[in-house]
């Protein structure tokens, strides 16, 4: 859990807050006042208050940092975290895009799958359902799978909750 040291007399940490060693008289008002203020605006950095909190993320193993090393980890490990959110964003973003698009085709989709012999029957091995099922992809998409006739197969609604984006191949 790291502490942030700003100068020899001033330290922080989101757990413990700002905290001030003996000597600190030897500061000018102003210069004590001007490290204070800094270690406040850092203590809830998200990245710090992970490390202090709950032993996670980038910063986890450090003890303790300089001011100067601190803002430096922190900005390369923000930037990571921020393209990090960023692409997650956008994934669900364009899923829900992808998804709307399969939504709209899905009844070429069913006829199409069907044409091509597959059972309008629920795939799974022990259910005979061949009612309202779902377009089911064996290959999930999120693990690399494709909107291809050979990809899709018919499920019953519970067979196809239960499987969720899971693949056994």
């Amino acid at each position: 859990m790291p502490i942030v040291k700003i100068g020899k007399f001033v330290s922080f940490a989101t757990n413990y807050g700002v905290m001030i060693k003996r000597g600190a008289e030897q500061l000018s008002p102003e210069e004590l006042h001007k490290c204070v203020s800094l270690a406040l605006k850092h203590i809830d950095d998200k990245l710090l208050e992970d490390a202090c909190y709950g032993g996670m993320g980038p910063l986890k193993d450090y003890f303790e940092l300089e001011f100067d090393e601190y803002l430096a980890l922190y900005q390369k490990f923000d930037s990571e975290l921020n393209l990090k959110l960023a692409t997650q964003r956008a994934k669900k973003e364009f899923t829900k895009v992808r998804r709307s698009e399969f939504d709209q085709n899905r009844a070429h989709i069913v006829l199409t799958m069907i044409e091509h012999g597959i059972p309008y029957k629920c795939c799974h091995s022990e259910c005979s359902i061949t009612e309202h099922l779902t377009v089911d992809h064996a290959i999930p998409l999120s693990k690399g799978g494709t909107d291809a006739i050979k990809n899709l197969q018919f499920m019953c609604r519970s067979h196809n909750s239960a499987k969720s984006d899971t693949y056994d191949g």
